[in-house]
């Protein structure tokens, strides 16, 4: 068999992994078993996800190779359950950022035991199974046709809890020259829109590959993902190269590299020893250069080090000056470039200057902890533990509404209400998945895909929910001052991907972070009175088609005080007033915000907060962009969401002053609630 994978771009996107897996049998007995490959991707991860598709990917295939005797549709079988098992185990541990995250896709190939004799008997030759979980696609190259084999398996409506992420699997006969393509969402979406699908099907080897792919090496710098490659055919091949992505060369099985290296110990015997002499005094003379080119490499990094060093003392004994005349901004600039500048050095061993600079880089993060308002919390105070295996429910939002938490997860539609005075929870359902939700009045609104709107009375005793159905509007809204006016185009409900959901006043707005357009529903007075079911409402473009193309394409989070304020895909915010993009807030605090996931703020309150699990943190912003408060905890190791209650006392100051007191903030972190009074 032929095998190659192109990881296009690994590094552009930080917080999504992905790799490839080979898996060739090691033995008489495993080769019963044929090969096994896997590919999968987690978006949203942090730093520590970075080992998550490498262990399911060894789970799988120790269980898959455990058991020669079996058949390969039972071994995959088995797979798939110690898979789900796996999760299960790690979900309860409270580990569930992979929830919603996870595509993963495993294939087993295995050659027929009736393969030699396949061409006379006119029979397929090789034998395939697979499964997978989430939107990748796995297309079958037959001469010059092209089949889309991952449409096989129903992967919508799949239940989370209890945790069965793999269910079903595929089976089917493959012959001689068919290929196998596996490509990541991405990747696929961007040949589909290039019209490289056909394109596909000549794929043989690399080298064809490399032909269709070299005209697009700029836009392909620009896009990361996974494309996997196998073909059915006993040729070997050599291994594709290429600056805008990078080729995954599977190693060697340890058999043969042990002969590799065996045979290089067998030296033929014959030379003379003069020969011999000469060969010795060439190596070390080799050796003596290359010591003395390291020893001169070495003095040269230790006295850059030096120079850099220097450099940082100056930077900070003018910060502390600066400070001195009570210039903050100005030693907060400082004392950040500082750091950016040894923080790199203090990962290095340079032992005459390791004591130095440990000291130097602890120091500078003294000061700016203090400068930057962080507050390091050993011993949060934990309000709630979730007990998730006793109400089939692993929250990942929440939301408050009259003194109580409402935790809810987009795969359930199961809604968890936990009240604040007693800590006492209750289980509630909804009838489907609740993705989003927000208050109205004395009511609380989730929306469940693709269309529906469920309103929640928590007062009443009976007939406390009710449905709702929502129309998409045009994309381009009639009251438009485009001229000539543009044809209406209609949005299509499986192109909508909504990030965010925000009550203002009687109006809801959807962020929809795929196309970057706003859609607005203006809800009618007598909605809270009325009980009939079914009611229609339908949606207007909220961004004016003039705003000058800043539209919030791959947006996070949206928040809405009068202003829309986004967090967009450069995890900066933009602000938006009247439908037109007004500002773009900058942002000059320590720890740099680098993958921030929500934000949110109300009319009533002055902040910003801004949550960013990757730092451990919470942190709340005035309006201007100027830091007010960091919480950052080393038990925030998995932040999902948070809540900010509404018991606020307005400031009598500037806008850019810290209130009174009587904030009060949740966090949920994996199945914990923690609660932060912000004083």
């Amino acid at each position: 068999m032929q095998v190659f994978d192109l990881h296009f771009n690994p590094k552009t996107k930080e917080d999504t992994v992905f790799d490839s897996f080979c898996y060739e049998p090691e033995n008489l007995s495993e080769k019963k078993l044929g090969n096994l490959y896997m590919v999968g991707q987690l978006s949203n991860a942090l730093p520590h996800d970075a080992e998550f598709l490498q262990k399911l990917a060894q789970v799988i295939k120790t269980e898959y190779y455990s058991n020669p005797q079996r058949s390969t549709e039972l071994a995959l079988r088995e797979s798939l359950r110690k898979a789900n098992n796996f999760l299960a185990k790690i979900a309860k541990e409270g580990k569930v950022r992979w929830l919603g995250n996870l595509n993963f896709i495993i294939l087993s190939i295995k050659e027929a035991n009736f393969a030699p004799l396949a061409f006379h008997l006119k029979i397929s030759p090789f034998l395939l199974n697979f499964a997978q979980t989430g939107e990748m696609k796995i297309l079958l190259l037959r001469e010059r046709e092209i089949l889309d084999i991952s449409q096989n398996l129903d992967l919508q409506g799949t239940e989370t809890y209890p945790l069965k992420i793999f269910e079903n699997t595929v089976y089917g006969k493959l012959t001689s020259g068919d290929r196998i393509v596996i490509l990541t969402k991405n990747i696929f979406e961007y040949f589909k829109n290039k019209d490289l699908i056909r394109g596909i099907s000549r794929i043989t080897d690399e080298k064809v590959l490399n032909e269709i792919l070299k005209p697009l090496k700029k836009e392909l710098s620009e896009i990361s993902g996974v494309l996997f490659f196998v073909g059915l055919t006993k040729k070997s091949s050599l291994k594709l190269t290429s600056p805008f992505f990078k080729l995954k060369a599977f190693p060697l099985p340890s058999k043969i590299a042990f002969n590799i290296k065996w045979s290089l110990l067998r030296l033929p015997i014959g030379p003379s020893l003069k020969k011999k002499v000469g060969l010795v005094l060439l190596l070390i003379s080799i050796l003596i250069i290359t010591f003395f080119l390291f020893k001169e490499e070495r003095e040269k990094e230790l006295r850059l080090t030096a120079q850099i060093l220097a450099e940082v003392r100056i930077q900070k004994d003018k910060a502390e000056n600066l400070l001195i005349f009570n210039d903050e901004a100005e030693a907060n600039l400082l004392l950040q470039s500082a750091w950016s500048k040894i923080s790199p050095l203090a990962n290095k061993n340079y032992r005459p200057l390791q004591l130095e600079t440990k000291t130097l880089k602890e120091s500078i993060e003294k000061d700016l902890t203090s400068l930057n308002q962080l507050e390091k919390i050993s011993n949060p105070e934990l309000i709630s533990e979730i007990p998730s295996s006793e109400i089939n429910l692993i929250p990942q939002e929440m939301l408050i509404f009259n003194k109580s938490l409402y935790l809810f997860n987009p795969f359930s539609a199961n809604i968890y209400k936990l009240v604040f005075d007693s800590k006492e929870g209750s289980v509630l359902s909804g009838g489907q998945n609740l993705k989003l939700g927000t208050n109205f009045l004395d009511s609380i609104l989730f929306f469940s895909k693709p269309n529906i709107l469920i309103q929640y009375f928590p007062q009443k005793l009976t007939n406390q929910f009710k449905e709702l159905t929502l129309e998409l509007p045009s994309l381009f809204d009639e009251k438009s001052e485009a001229k000539p006016k543009i044809p209406p185009k209609t949005l299509d409900w499986e192109e909508i991907s909504f990030a965010a959901l925000v009550n203002y006043g009687s109006n809801l707005y959807f962020l929809d972070s795929k196309s970057g357009e706003i859609i607005k529903y203006s809800l009618p007075p007598d909605l809270n009175k009325n009980a009939d079911q079914n009611k229609v409402l339908v949606g207007e473009v909220w961004l004016n088609n003039l705003t000058g193309g800043k539209k919030p394409q791959g947006a996070k989070s949206m928040a809405i005080d009068g202003n829309i304020w986004i967090l967009n895909s450069k995890n900066e915010i933009d602000k938006y007033y009247k439908g037109k993009y007004t500002e773009t807030l900058s942002f000059n605090f320590f720890p740099f915000l680098e993958n921030p996931t929500k934000i949110w703020t109300s009319f009533s309150n002055p902040y910003l907060y801004i949550l960013e699990p990757k730092e451990n943190r919470i942190v709340i912003l005035t309006k201007y962009g100027k830091v007010v408060r960091q919480y950052q905890s080393e038990k925030f190791d998995n932040l999902l969401d948070f809540a900010v209650s509404e018991d606020y006392n307005p400031p009598t100051t500037l806008p850019d002053e810290v209130g009174a007191p009587g904030k009060t903030i949740y966090l949920l972190n994996s199945l914990r609630v923690y609660r932060i009074s912000f004083e």
